[in-house]
């Protein structure tokens, strides 16, 4: 009896856990992607001003094969990107989309994460079938 007690009450302690972990992950949407609470980016940290994409970003690159896009179907999963970068050394085009930026107590980030998603320059030029090459998460923490 008391075996069974310790035994049930480990598993609604694991169960809780796993519960209060796994509770604010979600399934991505467009929707939810674009979601922004109306704070401007010259205004406030991505923390606020895209709620939602820390919480289904996991979901996007799990359950969306994103290297088989090309540029116009990511523009239209994902919308405009925060920022884009080009390397005409590599022959690469990058859009960049803000997931978080957590400034804690400082004037600095403590935490930010972006998705970044390189396209392949092959003719020197971005076109609307231009093909995903390669995509990442950049997660990075202040020392």
């Amino acid at each position: 009896m008391k075996k069974s007690l310790i035994i049930l009450t480990l598993l609604l302690v694991v169960g809780l856990l796993g519960y209060l972990f796994f509770q604010n992950r979600s399934h991505f949407t467009t929707e939810k992607w674009l979601f922004t609470n109306g704070v401007s980016r010259e205004m406030g940290s991505a923390f606020t001003r895209y709620p939602k994409r820390d919480a289904i970003v996991n979901d996007l690159i799990t359950h969306y094969n994103l290297k088989k896009c090309n540029y116009r179907e990511i523009i239209e999963l994902l919308g405009e990107a925060d920022y884009s970068i080009e390397d005409s050394l590599k022959n690469e085009y990058g859009l960049i989309y803000t997931i978080l930026i957590d400034y804690k107590w400082n004037i600095d980030p403590q935490h930010t994460m972006d998705l970044i998603i390189i396209f392949d320059l092959k003719n020197g030029e971005m076109n609307p079938k231009t093909p995903v090459k390669r995509f990442y998460i950049d997660d990075y923490y202040a020392k």
